[in-house]
């Protein structure tokens, strides 16, 4: 049986900072030395975490690591992530799926079963390919070791492959999705690890997309997610992945990812040092 790792991280109402002083002059703290202390939570949230994705992975490798297939890029088939990681039975899987699609409908007008949409979207089984070395690098609460914990990142995708695009409704109505535009639906499952061993602890966030993810002319792309944790209740990921494709072919991951909970600070105001709205004092 699983254990999902628990919170219990209360607000704040003070500001702190840390001088690290070395040989009369400032000096700033490794990731080592801070890796016995736990993530503080940023003021005017509940729960906060980093992601970093700096990995070196051969775009063309179909299979990086056993088990893992169909990779291309960042994009693995999702076999791996839902049958090994999530440990879904192939009817979660289907139900899954149609909420997904039922998703992708309802937020962004496109119907991927609908016969006018064939050749022009495509929905996708996708786990994240492990070379990119998806990880969490701080966490409320926790204390994280400098090397992170892995992330494992997966669900299905939804892309505009028409080369002109193809007209947006639902929460979109009016607007346009330009060719290659990706929607997500999925999980994080961060596998909590000491001193190198897996544990059974996971802590498993789900996501939709609040926006297309367009790349650009660099491949270069913003991600915007909700999240709505059964515990931590509603929030938000927002980040940006700006891979570099290296001399020799291979591609230097370079994402970053900031989730929080709730999705925006309750914070007012920070005029003096900062102001927590009524009946958040404690």
């Amino acid at each position: 049986m699983r254990k999902f790792t628990e919170f219990s991280v209360k607000n704040s109402c003070r500001a702190a900072l840390v001088l690290v002083l070395g040989s009369a002059s400032l000096g700033f703290v490794s990731g080592a030395a801070l890796a016995g202390s736990k993530t503080t939570v940023p003021a005017g949230f509940d729960h906060y975490i980093l992601y970093m994705g700096t990995g070196v992975f051969d775009p063309f490798n179909p299979e990086p690591r056993p088990g893992v297939t169909g990779c291309a890029g960042l994009f693995c088939d999702g076999n791996y992530f839902n049958k090994e990681v999530m440990k879904r039975t192939d009817a979660e899987i289907e139900s899954l799926e149609v909420e997904a699609k039922a998703f992708f409908l309802t937020r962004f007008g496109i119907d991927v079963d609908d016969p006018d949409l064939q050749g022009r979207v495509i929905l996708k089984r996708w786990g994240m390919n492990p070379d990119f070395e998806y990880r969490a690098y701080q966490i409320s609460g926790m204390k994280v070791p400098p090397e992170g914990y892995r992330v494992r990142d997966g669900g299905w995708y939804m892309q505009i492959t028409d080369p002109d695009g193809v007209p947006l409704g639902g929460e979109f109505a009016g607007t346009h999705g330009p060719a290659n535009s990706f929607f997500f639906f999925g999980h994080y499952n961060i596998q909590i690890e000491k001193h190198g061993h897996k544990h059974d602890e996971e802590i498993v966030i789900p996501y939709k997309a609040l926006t297309p993810v367009t790349p650009q002319p660099d491949g270069s792309f913003l991600i915007r997610c909700e999240l709505n944790h059964p515990e931590w209740g509603g929030g938000i990921v927002q980040g940006q992945v700006a891979n570099i494709t290296l001399p020799n072919g291979m591609v230097k991951g370079n994402g970053r990812n900031v989730v929080t909970f709730p999705a925006v600070s309750r914070i007012d105001s920070f005029k003096n040092g900062y102001e927590v709205p009524e009946g958040d004092e404690d």
